[in-house]
């Protein structure tokens, strides 16, 4: 488990390292200098839920109760509205500005599962569509928190079962039911906090700040099963956004960053002279089960400088992660991870301009037509990071009319039973890196692409199924 350090001082120890400011972070080589995001703001009142009649039992809505005292919080101009200990059954709730829903230790939150009386909207950001209420939301505040000790529980079971493959196949949302819920979503909202809760199996996505700006996610748990459809952990999207200290296994990816914006989504409520994912920091995290520290699979409006550090992957599907299609793509850039230790990680590096489905032979894939939504990825930085048990080292998979450009591997150390593939990538660098497999093959493999600081060996044809391999290793080093 890692160690819980205060978000201060976490960040602070961070800052002294690289001698930076306090309101920026910088990786251990300054490639990458991040903007922090400011604290949200308070009043210091103090509101108690059980002032407003809830059953508290686990069984009858509370979710009136919430509502009257929220409205109550907003009415007297913000404030800490205090969850006691208690279980609480809920639908959709709205937060406010100036607002800090706080949970003590022993309060949990559940959410309704009765999927046939569970309310249903047209969603103003999706087109209209109608869809499940999202059960804890704020559009457009400021100055927003969920705090304490205590749990939101999204009971997702029954949602999950209802949306279970049937004879190989996913039944579509709109001939079965509308779009799960997710748990949280906080939409273009300014000055954000989340920390210290666990949040447990939302029916959908768990956490979704969807272009706000200055938001810190600190010391939070978020678990569902392995097998959870789409219960992703936290998808950010917007400006100055920390992710610290976090534990998180799920169903789907762990951190996920979602740099596209909804086309209903209202003009005015983001800077669109700047990336839709900007200033992004995840530090000091643990992920498990699910598929990884991601970014895409759709990249349209744009990612700028993101620092991955000193976080630990076990048992995780994927470990970093970037993906995109043609088609769904835009400009990924500034990016560096470093300092990560990987368990157990089926595929430990995969940046492929091929989503959802890879061809089964990228390297025999023609060009063609580029265009604004053509996959650009540039300066990608991947130091310091130990792989053990891997399946896959993974791939670097650009495409014939846009190769990936500038990505620099350092001291990457990893051990799988298939190599790192490369296809259609220019200015690619090894530097005292090794990739370590089981089969006595090359631990890189490459075509169309430029790579220095190791030899490489040939791209071997279609991606087959993975068939453990017994034999000597070798190891492919480069200095």
């Amino acid at each position: 488990m890692i160690a819980r350090k205060p978000l201060a001082l976490l960040l602070g120890l961070v800052a002294l390292q690289t001698g930076c400011a306090t309101n920026r972070v910088s990786d251990s080589n300054n490639f990458v200098h991040i903007a922090l995001p400011a604290a949200v703001q308070i009043p210091n009142k103090q509101f108690s839920l059980a002032d407003f009649s809830p059953a508290g039992d686990g069984k009858t809505d509370d979710t009136a109760a919430f509502a009257k005292a929220i409205a109550a919080v907003d009415a007297a101009g913000g404030g800490h509205l205090n969850v006691p200990a208690g279980q609480y059954l809920i639908g959709p709730i709205r937060l406010v500005s100036k607002l800090d829903l706080h949970l003590a230790a022993g309060a949990k939150i559940l959410v309704r599962n009765d999927i046939d009386g569970y309310p249903t909207a047209p969603a103003p950001f999706y087109n209209n569509d109608l869809r499940y209420t999202d059960t804890i939301t704020a559009d457009f505040c400021h100055d927003v928190s969920i705090t304490g000790r205590g749990t939101i529980d999204g009971q997702g079971q029954p949602w999950w079962k209802k949306y279970q493959k049937r004879k190989g196949n996913v039944p579509q949302p709109a001939q079965l039911f509308p779009h799960r819920p997710n748990l949280v979503v906080l939409s273009g909202c300014d000055r954000v906090l989340i920390g210290s809760v666990t949040i447990l199996n939302s029916p959908n996505f768990h956490i979704i700040p969807q272009q706000c700006r200055d938001v810190t996610i600190h010391n939070v748990t978020i678990t569902a099963p392995a097998g959870a459809p789409n219960t992703d952990g936290i998808d950010p999207s917007g400006q100055r956004i920390a992710i610290t200290n976090c534990d998180i296994s799920v169903g789907d990816d762990n951190v996920v960053f979602k740099p596209q914006i909804p086309a209903s989504f209202p003009k005015d409520k983001f800077d669109s002279s700047k990336a839709a994912c900007e200033d992004l920091l995840v530090a000091n995290c643990k992920f498990g089960k699910g598929h990884g520290m991601s970014i895409g699979g759709q990249t349209t409006d744009g990612l700028k400088r993101l620092l991955v550090r000193d976080c630990i992957f076990d048992g995780t599907t994927a470990g970093i992660r970037l993906k995109a299609d043609q088609g769904f793509g835009g400009l990924v850039e500034d990016c560096v991870y470093e300092n990560i230790t990987m368990k157990g990680v089926s595929t430990a590096i995969l940046l492929t301009s091929y989503y959802p489905g890879m061809p089964r032979d990228p390297a025999t894939m023609p060009a063609k037509s580029r265009d604004a939504k053509t996959p650009v990825w540039k300066n990608i930085t991947i130091r310091n990071v130990t792989a053990t048990g891997s399946l896959e080292a993974g791939g670097i998979i650009g495409l014939a009319e846009k190769p990936v450009d500038g990505v620099k591997l350092i001291n990457v150390n990893v051990e799988a039973r298939r190599p790192l593939r490369v296809v259609d990538a220019q200015n690619v660098v090894l530097e005292r890196s090794a990739f370590t497999m089981k089969d006595g093959k090359p631990g890189v493999v490459a075509t169309r692409a430029s790579v220095k600081g190791i030899d490489v060996g040939e791209w071997t044809g279609a991606i087959e199924p993975l068939k453990p391999s017994g034999g000597p290793a070798t190891t492919q080093s480069a200095d």
